[in-house]
């Protein structure tokens, strides 16, 4: 029987972790120039978890993506490595992977967090600032991915209503400063110069932030008005794919929790990156 931990709130960890330490902004502003990844963040946050449960909560582990090097014995006599990672679509311990996932001291799998991230301009659009409400509005190839998220996690919700499912969306942004830099650094260097060079990018850091902070309250506006129209998603030969169907997921601007977690200047390149985090819940 699985069991959750009641006095271990995810959401108010989140609210309440410092992502200003140094530690964090060392790394994460670097990441911010490389392309930023899920798996560079997520690591980071099983980290602290698990740190934190070691002294707050000792019966609960932060896990991420891993694989057993158990070997195991074919019937040729043969020696292969047995490979165990753990599958969000199907709770399989043998396929696929996750991001974070928290167990307890009875391998009960308690807390399940899915991280998307791309840069804050994919996900946020024009048309999104002008009109958030509108239906015809298209949901790209970013929202997609954070959308099939949902779909899974909704599915899984329903299975097993006491395990907790969390999403987080990483939006990140960088504007470089000097002339100097070598292709490729930061990423898509060749794209930001041509949007500078339009004046249409920031050149201070205060001018980053009012971008970004614009960009994430879109993403939330946008995010609360199709909460009861997401599309649906379902697995067909192994892939994700729309039904034609919409679901609904329950969710309101005080559920969201927004912070920052890389902001200043690495090497001449201005970076910022926000994290836009929920617990997935059923009508």
């Amino acid at each position: 029987m699985m069991t959750t931990s009641p006095k271990f709130d995810m959401k108010e960890f989140i609210k309440g972790f410092d992502f200003s330490q140094r530690s964090y902004q060392d790394y994460m502003q670097f990441v911010c120039t490389q392309g930023q990844k899920e798996n560079f963040f997520s690591t980071m946050l099983a980290r602290d978890l698990d740190i934190f449960f070691a002294s707050n909560h000792p019966r609960l582990f932060a896990i991420t993506e891993q694989e057993d090097n158990s070997k195991k014995v074919t019937s040729k006599g043969k020696s292969e490595r047995e490979v165990k990672v753990f599958s969000l679509m199907s709770l399989d311990t043998r396929k696929s992977k996750f991001d974070v996932a928290i167990y307890d001291l009875q391998d009960n799998l308690t807390d399940i967090i899915e991280f998307k991230t791309n840069r804050h301009k994919y996900y946020v659009t024009d048309k999104m600032f002008r009109n958030p409400q509108d239906p015809s509005l298209k949901i790209d190839s970013y929202w997609e991915k954070t959308f099939i998220d949902i779909n899974i996690c909704a599915d899984l919700k329903r299975k097993d209503p006491k395990r907790r499912f969390w999403i987080g969306t990483l939006l990140y942004s960088f504007q470089p400063i000097r002339s100097d830099l070598p292709i490729g650094y930061p990423q898509y260097l060749g794209e930001e110069r041509e949007s500078r060079a339009k004046g249409v990018s920031p050149t201070t850091l205060e001018e980053l932030d009012k971008e970004c902070l614009q960009n994430c309250n879109a993403f939330m506006t946008f995010l609360l008005e199709v909460k009861n129209r997401i599309p649906e998603y379902v697995s067909i030969a192994g892939k994700m794919v729309k039904s034609g169907n919409t679901r609904k997921i329950r969710l309101e601007r005080e559920d969201v929790v927004c912070k920052t977690v890389a902001r200043g200047e690495h090497r001449g390149v201005l970076v910022r990156s926000d994290l836009i985090f929920f617990e997935l819940q059923l009508p």
